[in-house]
């Protein structure tokens, strides 16, 4: 195979081929999912599942090209990994007070992009509930329609 040479980086001494490798991958999936979006700077982010990689990834780029974003996880202490990534707004995913939670660190606003990698879907409808109007909701959960059979019947009854 072969690409553009500005397409090519190298790897740094400190890290190993695989770890290179998922760290690429991660990222291209993370851009796309932002793209699909239409993210733009200054944007309210949600990324749902932001311990695993792809989700970090995603939350942290975000927030590099300048979105507000919050982040989630069901885990106390992943959620405390997450505030040492510098995020200030980490909520409990399937917390009651979710929804109401993520518009008030948004001072009042709903969010632009909802990125859900967990494709729960209790979790993808609060986050659905979490959409400012015109909001973008991408889900990476096709293990999710795999297993639940399909997302049809949580989206009609959150009103899509």
């Amino acid at each position: 195979m072969a690409v553009p040479a500005t397409n090519v980086f190298p790897v740094p001494a400190d890290m190993s081929p695989v770890d290179a490798v998922a760290v690429a991958l991660a990222g291209a999936v993370a851009m796309n999912q932002l793209t699909r979006a239409g993210f733009e700077e200054g944007q309210r982010v949600i990324v749902q599942g932001a311990t695993s990689a792809l989700g970090s990834t995603t939350a942290l780029l975000a927030r590099h090209l300048g979105a507000q974003v919050i982040v989630s996880s069901r885990d106390s202490s992943k959620r405390e990994r997450l505030r040492q990534l510098g995020f200030d707004s980490v909520l409990d995913s399937p917390s009651e007070s979710f929804v109401g939670d993520a518009r008030t660190a948004f001072g009042g606003h709903g969010a632009n992009i909802v990125i859900d990698n967990l494709g729960d879907p209790v979790l993808w409808s609060k986050g659905m509930d979490t959409l400012a109007p015109g909001g973008a909701m991408v889900s990476n959960a096709e293990h999710a329609i795999l297993f639940y059979g399909s997302l049809l019947p949580y989206v009609t009854s959150a009103g899509v």
